[in-house]
């Protein structure tokens, strides 16, 4: 169920939360395409593009990673990665001005490449795959909505 924003008089905003929605599925695409291509410069530049400055990736066990030290692992990751599959279902957008929060799920399946350091890995790969819930903060500057924070709630692996 989508929450409809608030004006200044308190009125509910039909429009916010679609709007809210749109530029959510867009990061989600942009990321999901970057993700899936291997390619560590389109990557760097679609974080840049996505993710604000001040960007956090906080984790089931409360660790939080900084906008910098998530990107180097995303980097580290994308060699690894043969293939992946990733869909993003909205469950919740709740809006006010230039702030916003997406409650959603995200369901991925990701080809992996074994470690060369594994004994007897031989290069064979392996698939991760599940469901997470998350909460994203995301802010509007300049007219583009940017993800603020990310929260992973729960992990669900297959």
């Amino acid at each position: 169920m989508a929450v409809a924003g608030l004006t200044s008089a308190g009125s509910v905003r039909a429009d916010d939360s679609a709007t809210v929605r749109r530029a959510f599925q867009a990061i989600a695409a942009r990321m999901v395409r970057a993700d899936t291509s291997g390619d560590a410069d389109l990557y760097r530049k679609v974080y840049q593009a996505v993710y604000a400055p001040g960007f956090t990736f906080t984790l089931p066990d409360g660790k939080t990673l900084t906008r910098e030290q998530y990107l180097e692992t995303r980097l580290h990751e994308l060699p690894q990665s043969k293939g992946s599959q990733e869909g993003f279902k909205i469950l919740r957008v709740m809006q006010k001005g230039n702030r916003a929060t997406v409650d959603g799920l995200v369901t991925y399946r990701i080809v992996q490449a074994a470690p060369a350091a594994e004994p007897g890995a031989k290069g064979a790969a392996h698939v991760v795959s599940g469901h997470n819930t998350f909460r994203s903060h995301l802010v509007k500057a300049g007219g583009v909505w940017q993800a603020l924070n990310v929260t992973i709630l729960s992990v669900q692996p297959n």
